[in-house]
């Protein structure tokens, strides 16, 4: 797997209408420790398709990235993803 595109441990919240707010999630750092890295925005949403498979993508900030970094929800799987957006 590509190192920028990590599986992640998430904590999220669902409104009345089923939409996912993801709150903070975990990370494996290289060294092995973890780190828990709080989203502070959600920028937009939207839905994509990886590989086949139907994703919800999340564009977010948070005080612990200097860039904008994607958090993706494989539906079919349930699984959560880290994807860092590359600099320009």
């Amino acid at each position: 797997m590509e190192r920028n595109f990590l599986p992640i441990d998430i904590i999220t919240w669902f409104d009345r209408d089923g939409h996912i707010h993801p709150v903070r999630f975990r990370m494996d750092l290289e060294d092995g420790d973890q780190i828990i890295v709080p989203i502070d925005r959600v920028l937009k949403v939207d839905e994509a398709r990886l590989g086949g498979n139907p994703m919800l993508v999340f564009c977010c900030r948070s005080h612990m990235f200097a860039e904008e970094f994607k958090v993706k929800y494989e539906l079919s799987t349930r699984c959560w993803f880290l994807q860092m957006c590359p600099r320009s």
